[in-house]
């Protein structure tokens, strides 16, 4: 069996971290020679040629990162004819979107959550609405109904998926366990370990500029319920930005610091408005840091039990939450829902798919 995977799209941040982890999956162990199987995967980023072996050919195609019209080009000319002329016999995009009608089975990876959200307007950039809102909405509705599986990684985008674009019975939950956070435990910068020397309690917000991200709000509240506290609380954001006494904009964070970063704060808050699933209540779930999250679906299905929510549209709900850690007699966390499967759990289901198909 002959399988294509495009994942040119997902050459950097998140996107690049869905392709390497995939790509280490495939790479470990014996599972493509003991399945009769061989992949080509197409990326942009030259990094990732470093998982070719002998059934995994890894393949660099920066020609759909140059413009629109060239992915269009790539996606709806090529790609079909690449298919057809070199016979595969399944096709599976890991980057939100599939192809139109094609001779053989195509499953789509959907991770973007933006198209699912109840954003209201002024939380996302013009940019993201247009890109995710308005055209990733459209191309669902036009394409979704070629697709023979769509793979996500919760079930709150598997209702909400179905719930939108139909596909009832071909939308599959398939949540691959995170990484060891622990083996990430080089020293941190200085840079950001001196911020992590503070009489109080240190709460950790690994995030991004992006506006659903909510980050603004959370550093007003981290102010308003600083300025009557006894305890008072600083807050660490890995993104740029103008510090305060207990706002810490201490950029990005080396990943091979993570474990230390968060093994030294007190707790994880994490306000997003929407998230596939959200890494960082994964991983600080995994240390056993306490975790204070958002009141939505994404939080709650990763977190259960052990986290303490808060409405994340509210200042004042933020600063109840954190009074509410400030003043909690355990010092660390419990562990969340952390189960979870391997990436080649998605060519196993592709496999068995073809197999039928077959039979």
């Amino acid at each position: 069996m002959k399988i294509l995977v495009n994942a040119t799209a997902l050459n950097a941040r998140g996107g690049f971290s869905v392709a390497k982890s995939f790509l280490e999956d495939i790479y470990a162990g014996d599972f493509l020679a003991s399945h009769g199987c061989s992949i080509r995967v197409l990326v942009s980023n030259p990094k990732l040629v470093a998982y070719r072996s002998e059934y995994s050919d890894v393949e660099v195609k920066a020609l759909p990162k140059r413009s629109l019209m060239h992915k269009w080009w790539f996606e709806r000319h090529f790609l079909p004819k690449l298919i057809e002329t070199e016979e595969f016999d399944a096709y599976l995009s890991l980057q939100n979107l599939g192809l139109g009608r094609l001779q053989v089975p195509q499953f789509v990876l959907v991770h973007q959550p933006i198209p699912f959200a109840d954003l209201e307007r002024h939380e996302i950039e013009w940019k993201n609405y247009v890109k995710y809102k308005v055209m990733l909405d459209w191309m669902y509705r036009r394409y979704a109904q070629y697709w023979d599986g769509v793979f996500v990684q919760t079930n709150w985008m598997k209702e909400a998926f179905i719930g939108k674009f139909g596909c009832e019975g071909r939308v599959h939950v398939i949540r691959p366990a995170v990484s060891d956070i622990t083996r990430h435990r080089e020293r941190l910068p200085e840079e950001v370990s001196r911020h992590l020397r503070f009489d109080g309690r240190i709460l950790l917000y690994p995030t991004s500029v992006d506006r659903y991200k909510n980050f603004a709000r959370l550093a007003e509240a981290t102010e308003v319920y600083n300025r009557t506290a006894d305890c008072k609380v600083r807050l660490l954001l890995t993104i740029p930005g103008e510090s305060t006494e207990h706002v810490k904009y201490v950029g990005k964070v080396p990943y091979e610091c993570m474990y230390s970063l968060y093994s030294q704060a007190h707790g994880l808050i994490f306000p997003s408005l929407v998230e596939t699933l959200g890494l960082p209540l994964l991983e600080a779930l995994q240390v056993g840091v306490p975790v204070l999250a958002a009141d939505l679906p994404y939080a709650h299905e990763v977190c259960g039990a052990a986290g303490d929510y808060f409405d994340p549209r509210s200042t004042s709900s933020m600063c109840e939450a954190i009074e509410r850690f400030v003043t909690r007699k355990s010092p660390r966390g419990n562990h969340g829902n952390l189960g979870g499967e391997n990436y080649r759990s998605y060519l196993q289901h592709i496999l068995a798919t073809l197999a039928r198909r077959i039979s």
